[in-house]
């Protein structure tokens, strides 16, 4: 269940995900499929990155924690209920605006949420993600939100 995430700016060319559903079209909301990370062992995994790769590759992703499952099953409900919830319940203001328990849709992805864009705008063009292809006037304002 690896995606490629090859084009970001990161340090990686591969996210594994911990479970992954790829939809036979893509969805308005969720994008081309849900990724669910479950936070157990790698507690240091950079939860920023990962998201911004996953988003960038059209994929929404809800981070979760053991205590979401119960009698070793996951209510589905919890997980849409993240999603719907994320508007509301994500601080903008915090240096680590995600943390576990966040889902984020791929209609959520902005780059104060998500970490830095690209140099260029021909390099974000090419991510998987169709919210990718921007104006040149957009590209401006996003990368230089504060002027």
């Amino acid at each position: 269940m690896s995606v490629n995430v090859s084009y970001t700016p990161t340090n990686t060319d591969q996210r594994r995900a911990d479970a992954l559903v790829e939809f036979e079209s893509r969805n308005e909301f969720y994008g081309t499929g849900i990724i669910l990370e479950v936070q157990y062992q790698n507690k240091s995994k950079d939860i920023r990155k990962t998201t911004y790769d996953y988003i960038s590759a059209d994929y929404s992703v809800a981070w979760l924690e053991p205590s979401h499952f119960e009698s070793e099953r996951l209510d589905y409900n919890l997980v849409e209920t993240l999603f719907e919830e994320y508007p509301r319940r994500h601080n903008w203001q915090s240096p680590n605006p995600l943390e576990v328990g966040h889902a984020i849709s791929v209609q959520h992805r902005a780059p104060d949420t998500l970490g830095a864009l690209p140099d260029n705008l021909e390099t974000y063009r090419s991510y998987p993600n169709p919210r990718a292809d921007m104006s040149e006037r957009r590209w401006d304002i996003a990368k230089n939100p504060y002027r």
